[in-house]
Order: C-alpha cells, then structure tokens, then sequence
C-alpha cells in the first residue's frame, strides 16, 4: 500500500468515513422528516417569520437558513476535509513544505469540492504521489534555507563566499530585542532551516525545538548563545545574529551547498 501510513490505519479510517457518513445522512433524514411533520400539523398563519429549522442551526427568522439538501451536503463536506486534513497530518509532509507550497495546500483544503472521496484507491493514489513529490518538496525547502543563510551582496565584502554557505552565517534584524524572541519574518524560514538540518542528518525533525529557542531568547540576553550539536546561534545587540556552523555539523552544510550549487548548475542547462 504505502509506508507513510499503515494499511491497517487507512482501513480504520475509511471505515470510519463511511460510518460517520451514513450517520450524518440518516440524521438530516430523521431532521427533514420530523419538520415535515411539524409543518402539517402548524399552519403557516401562526408564524409571523421564517419557520426555523433544525438543519440551519436554529437560528429563528435566519433569511439566510439553509434547506436540508444544503445543510447535508455541507455537513458530508466538512466531514471529508475534516479527513483528509488528518490523512495529510499522518504524513507529516507538510514540514517539508515551503511556505508557498503550504499556501497551495490550505488553499485546497478550503475547497472541499476539489478533494477526492475518502476510500481506499483515493487515499492511496494521494499518498503515492505524496511520497513520489517528497524528494522535490525537500528539494525546494533546501534552497529556501539555502538563499536564507547565503550572504546578501551587502555582506558579500565580510566573506568571499558569496555563492555558498560558509562556516558562519549573517543573519540581518533576526531577533526583537524588545519581545525577546526572533523576529516574526524569520520564523517560518528559522523552522524551516531545523527541520532541513533535522533531515539531513538523518534525525527527523520535531517541532518542540522551536519553543526551545524562543524559550532561550526570552530567558536569557543576547550576550548568553544558543548551543546546538551542529551549530550555534550567537545575538548581538543591533539585533542580527550569526549561525556558526560547528565541525559536526559540516557534512549538513555540505550538503546544502552540494544540493543547491547542483539545483543551479541544472537550471543554467549545465548539467
């Protein structure tokens, strides 16, 4: 079937789907009839507004009340997105997603019509062509981190690595002072550089090392550094920040610059 979620797992959930799915139908069913039922025996004269319904939420004298048809294909929507946005939890794919390609998924999941019924061949075939576009999505999250740690042409006279990451990394106005914590602009590209440096080195990425360094920042002064395994992260007071690679961590900066100079030798048509 497919390794990023057991067969068992997607047995259980479509089971689930279908369950929930006949329930909901059943329901609006049993509602539709029990209103039918109450209309025959209430005259219309007795209402002096909209006769509320059950399947708008009881909102009384609502103009924009949905009918029943509505309300059930509303219902079956939301309980399919509800679905397939926790198949695509199940992945994790999304740490791997550039914040572009995560605007693309939310904006899919907001359209619940464009989603696939949940079954098993459809669960299957998203899950093949998630696992078959991971190497690409981690493609582009690498030359995310790596135009984010590659030298700007102001600081291009500070290093002569213009074109590669070097040893050590200028990050401009990263943290606030004032929040102690880093600047809100770099917080989707400082997760992204954990979960590229988690990946390659073969540990896999978990998202509580970003509460660890905003916990750091808030706790203690720029003059006191982040220490981790493979690189330190030293403040200063005008605010920026250098990302010091240490020896151990040299294989994963290596391998960012090897991956990106590759991606940009393919792109001239070099390669």
């Amino acid at each position: 079937m497919n390794d990023l979620i057991s067969r068992v797992q997607i047995s259980d959930l479509v089971r689930s789907y279908d369950l929930s799915k006949k329930n909901i139908t059943e329901a609006m069913e049993l509602v539709r009839q029990a209103e039918q039922f109450r209309d025959s025996i209430m005259p219309e004269s007795k209402y002096s507004y909209r006769k509320p319904s059950c399947l708008s939420g009881g909102r009384y004298g609502n103009p924009e009340a949905i009918e029943s048809e509505s309300a059930l294909e509303t219902s079956l929507k939301e309980l399919k997105l509800s679905y397939w946005q926790y198949i695509h939890g199940l992945t994790n794919i999304r740490q791997l997603l550039t914040p572009k390609r995560q605007e693309e998924m939310d904006k899919q999941m907001k359209n619940p019509s464009s989603l696939p019924e949940i079954n098993l061949e459809n669960i299957d075939s998203t899950l093949k062509a998630l696992k078959l576009n991971s190497k690409l999505y981690l493609q582009e999250t690498v030359e995310e981190v790596f135009k984010y740690l590659q030298p700007t042409r102001m600081q291009s006279h500070k290093t002569p690595k213009r074109h590669m990451i070097g040893q050590k990394c200028i990050i401009e106005n990263f943290y606030s002072s004032y929040w102690s914590t880093f600047n809100h602009y770099h917080q989707d590209k400082i997760k992204a550089f954990f979960m590229v440096v988690s990946i390659l080195s073969g540990e896999g990425f978990d998202g509580k090392i970003m509460n660890e360094l905003t916990t750091h920042f808030r706790e203690n002064d720029y003059t006191v550094n982040y220490e981790h395994k493979f690189f330190t992260i030293k403040r200063f007071k005008n605010q920026n920040a250098h990302i010091i690679w240490k020896s151990e961590g040299d294989f994963i900066r290596n391998e960012i610059n090897k991956r990106c100079a590759k991606a940009q030798l393919f792109k001239a048509g070099l390669e």
